[in-house]
């Protein structure tokens, strides 16, 4: 080793004009000696590929799993290295534990896009979000100042009213869901959708004829029906808010108890999982393009991130109703 390595260093100008002087480690050559200098501690070193957060709640349905399944394969049609996706699920799924996931997330700049999947944070975390450089995308809320990808569930749940009342149906029930209590949830908009278009036809809804389901699994329809409890001879038709798995649920507790499908009963769900065509009788529903909202997302993030959005993008992609056996 000779003294020209034992001695190697390197100038690097510092903010106030003047020039440090760095010793480098005996043969580490100036380029790696500058990237040592210059990062942060406890941060990642950042490399070409852009890396996303994908923040939800708990994975309850088929829903979560297919948003993911999206935004995965726009990220590789986008050319991304597989370790982009950053996953985070908030321990309770909370909007207070979601709004700190966001805030490390700006704080620590250790993802250069965010993704947020049905889950209004606090108000304080939004205005951060707006005053962050990074990119954040609401999916099925879409919130001021920022970008969001939502399907037109209003539309969604007037089409479900729609099919019924053209079904010769008027004595509808409804299944919701925990999140249609929050004014800016998918559910509530398809809830608020389904309302309209019964009114549209001269014919209103009987609250006492709504009942919650807790979770979107087939026990929790199930369950349903038996909420309904003797209402049920009263109805000829039920719209599942809360989804299709849900709706398959209280299909299959219903013909167990003798109830002929769509025959006594008219059910459409909402959604158009691939179990809904398997089902016997087929599950009339509403599909919404779940991969696609994250697919959308990934492209929000790409233009944000290339400086081609010079505003919040929002995007609402359309529903369709899709005609099956239990109608």
């Amino acid at each position: 080793m000779n003294e020209n390595d034992r001695n190697r260093t390197v100038k690097k100008e510092d903010k106030s004009g003047k020039n440090r002087v760095i010793t480098a480690l005996p043969h580490v050559n100036k380029k790696i000696t500058e990237i040592i200098y210059n990062r942060k501690m406890f941060l990642p070193v950042k490399t070409h590929s852009s890396i996303i957060a994908f923040i939800c709640g708990k994975i309850g349905s088929a829903f979560i799993p297919t948003v993911t399944h999206g935004v995965e394969e726009r990220i590789r049609e986008l050319g991304r290295a597989k370790s982009s996706l950053l996953f985070q699920s908030p321990r309770n799924g909370s909007p207070r534990e979601a709004g700190n996931e966001i805030m490390n997330i700006i704080r620590d700049q250790s993802a250069d896009g965010i993704i947020v999947l049905s889950i209004t944070p606090e108000q304080d975390v939004i205005d951060s979000a707006v005053k962050s450089k990074i990119p954040v995308v609401f999916i099925e809320r879409q919130i001021p100042g920022l970008h969001s990808v939502k399907v037109n569930n209003f539309r969604g749940g007037f089409m479900a009213a729609e099919q019924l009342v053209n079904a010769g149906r008027s004595k509808p029930g409804v299944i919701i869901d925990p999140q249609t209590s929050d004014t800016e949830s998918a559910a509530h908009e398809r809830y608020l959708g389904f309302k309209a278009g019964l009114k549209a036809a001269g014919i209103q809804l009987n609250a006492g004829n709504i009942v919650k389901a807790d979770y979107h699994s087939i026990e929790s329809g199930r369950i349903s029906l038996e909420k309904f409890g003797k209402k049920m001879k009263k109805l000829d038709s039920i719209f599942s808010v809360a989804g299709d798995t849900v709706a398959i649920g209280f299909m299959i507790e219903a013909k167990s108890q003798g109830i002929r499908i769509p025959r006594d009963l008219a059910v459409i769900g909402f959604d158009d999982m691939d179990v809904a065509a398997a089902v016997e009788p087929a599950l009339t529903t509403v599909r919404q393009p779940i991969e696609g909202m994250g697919m959308e997302a990934v492209n929000i993030i790409d233009e944000a991130v290339k400086g081609r959005l010079k505003s919040p993008k929002n995007v609402i992609l359309d529903a369709e109703l899709i005609i099956r056996e239990s109608v």
